[in-house]
């Protein structure tokens, strides 16, 4: 089974090649598998993260805001592959 904690990791470490000089984020996570957290940047702005773990899948979304453009939305699915 796919953990939440294990899912955030992935997610963060994708995150962490697309944006620069990023602070740390709490996150939140429930029984059911729902996460969510917030990754900040100054010179790129904040990625707002969303989603949902069962069993080894995951889906959820993210949003992107930054000054200057318009927020850019992204769902994203997986599934773990044996």
């Amino acid at each position: 089974m796919l953990s939440v904690i294990a899912a955030i990791m992935v997610i963060t470490v994708i995150t962490v090649i697309t944006m620069s000089v990023l602070k740390p984020a709490p996150y939140t996570a429930d029984e059911q598998g729902h996460f969510k957290y917030t990754l900040t940047s100054e010179k790129e702005g904040r990625m707002d993260w969303e989603g949902q773990v069962s069993g080894t899948a995951i889906s959820g979304k993210m949003v992107w805001k930054k000054d200057g453009q318009d927020d850019i939305h992204y769902t994203f699915q997986g599934q773990e592959v044996r």
